[in-house]
């Protein structure tokens, strides 16, 4: 278990080097460089959105399947069968979505401002070739999860596409490139990130074997069924606002919630780092039965994602005003989608891996039915509050239908396993979050420069937020938060 507890620390490190580049690229380079075309920003955003929301439900839940599956079974000839049947899913797959995506192109851009539907137009087959290569990421990289090597992938996810498309941004601001060239250079990355998965697979044991011989291979295929729907209409509550307010709206419109949703969502950047590392360790302690030991990782793991995270979304609230200072003119419209954005991420991380417990447990149908009613919600809360409110309203949609979809979760899985993750360290935790909100909303202006504000009233908060935490004990290893062992292996009894 040191040697995981080890990746953790490791995956932290890519992630956080992740969020450092893709924050200067979303909040300083992308604006300037996009000031004058937001349309081409947006329709970045909305091609690797179809892309994302496609490669889930066309790789047929090749991630949580191997993931799933992987650790339970005990020869490689098993491992190699499962293989098989998994990526003939995925060629599938693509073929699938390939030809429906032809078939209804007419259909997508006849929904499109004419300009906007030009412009997609001219790049339709990025989305496919885009596409493919989420689905054949999707795959590899989730056997590779399952074989507990996770720290290559955060490499690749985290930090290679943040520190790639910086790159390629900072080449469009500078004029060195051409939108046509950007576009390419952007989905070339995403090949390249499934190459290399797909290699790291080889070298951890990917290899194939007869689909036809997969142990258990109906319960599989039920599995995956399910979780094909499930998947699907998980990741479609993460995209479909953005995609709705570019049809419902304009291209330019999605440009600006696109800022401002990556701002709010950072809060949930750290929690990613123990995701990896915590979702194929449960499918293994619930495959097992060890409920007591999950129980107890339940806790540690979502205390550790609401220190991390709760510390970003309060640095990032308390300075939202001198934050937008910082942007161009025409960018300063996202601060209530920062705020609904953040708060969805924090009830997010209050629930844990609550998620886990059903996605890898005889309950993984309630998931579908969840998602799906939860989906129909969204739409609907969208639809509305987009055409009365804008982008705050797409954000508020997005809120509301995060917080119901976690607290059912949160709720089934007490009921289930008698397990929930809440903690007197959490509550304190919290109680401190708050208390620290309303003291540095008070303060007055620092600073007439926005960048001195925002340092000034950072290092004063984390010097509060650490004592805090220190003087109340609500997480005795603190002062090494990247050292994941003692939560990993449940030997921290204070929680």
């Amino acid at each position: 278990m040191g040697t995981v507890a080890k990746q953790a620390s490791w995956n932290a490190i890519f992630i956080f080097i992740g969020v450092f580049f893709g924050a200067i690229n979303n909040v300083f380079v992308l604006p300037n460089a996009f000031e004058n075309f937001k349309e081409g920003w947006a329709f970045l955003g909305l091609i690797l959105s179809i892309a994302f929301i496609s490669s889930h439900l066309f790789s047929f839940s090749a991630h949580s399947v191997f993931i799933n599956n992987i650790p339970k079974l005990d020869t490689q000839q098993k491992k190699n069968d499962l293989v098989s049947l998994v990526l003939l899913g995925c060629a599938i797959g693509v073929t699938l979505f390939g030809a429906g995506f032809y078939l209804f192109k007419d259909f997508i851009l006849s929904r499109l401002s004419p300009e906007n539907a030009e412009l997609i137009d001219d790049y339709y087959i990025s989305v496919l070739i885009l596409a493919a290569a989420l689905i054949s990421f999707n795959a590899f990289s989730g056997f590779v999860v399952a074989k507990f090597k996770t720290v290559q992938l955060t490499i690749l996810q985290d930090s290679f596409t943040k520190i790639s498309y910086l790159g390629i941004a900072l080449a469009y601001l500078w004029g060195w490139v051409s939108f046509s060239t950007v576009v390419w250079l952007y989905v070339s990355t995403y090949v390249f990130m499934s190459l290399v998965a797909f290699l790291q697979a080889r070298m951890n044991g990917l290899r194939l074997g007869s689909f036809r011989k997969v142990e258990n291979i109906k319960e599989v295929l039920n599995y995956a069924f399910y979780l094909v729907l499930d998947k699907g209409a998980g990741v479609m509550l993460q995209r479909i606002d953005t995609i709705m307010i570019i049809f419902i709206l304009d291209l330019a419109y999605g440009a600006d919630y696109m800022l401002a949703f990556f701002i709010g969502s950072v809060v949930y950047i750290p929690f990613k780092s123990m995701l990896n590392i915590v979702n194929p360790i449960a499918s293994k302690e619930i495959g097992l039965g060890n409920f007591k030991k999950l129980s107890k990782t339940y806790k540690r793991v979502t205390l550790y994602g609401v220190l991390l995270g709760g510390y970003i979304f309060i640095g990032v609230w308390t300075n939202v005003d001198s934050l937008l200072l910082m942007l161009p003119d025409k960018f300063r419209t996202g601060a209530w989608v920062i705020l609904f954005i953040g708060l969805s991420k924090m009830v997010q991380l209050l629930s844990g891996i609550s998620g886990a417990y059903i996605v890898y447990s005889k309950y993984y149908k309630f998931n579908l039915r969840l998602n799906v009613i939860l989906l129909v919600m969204s739409i609907l809360t969208n639809f509305i509050l987009i055409w009365r409110y804008g982008i705050n309203g797409a954000a508020a949609a997005t809120a509301l239908s995060i917080l119901i979809y976690c607290v059912i979760k949160v709720g089934f899985v007490y009921k289930k396993f008698d397990s929930h993750p809440f903690s007197m360290a959490l509550l304190k935790l919290l109680a401190v979050q708050l208390l620290c909100v309303i003291l540095f909303i008070l303060i007055p202006a620092i600073s007439e420069t926005p960048i001195i504000e925002i340092i000034i009233k950072s290092l004063l908060f984390s010097a509060v937020y650490l004592m805090a935490v220190r003087v109340l004990k609500i997480v005795p290893e603190v002062s090494s938060l990247s050292n994941l062992k003692l939560v990993l292996k449940g030997q921290d009894e204070s929680l």
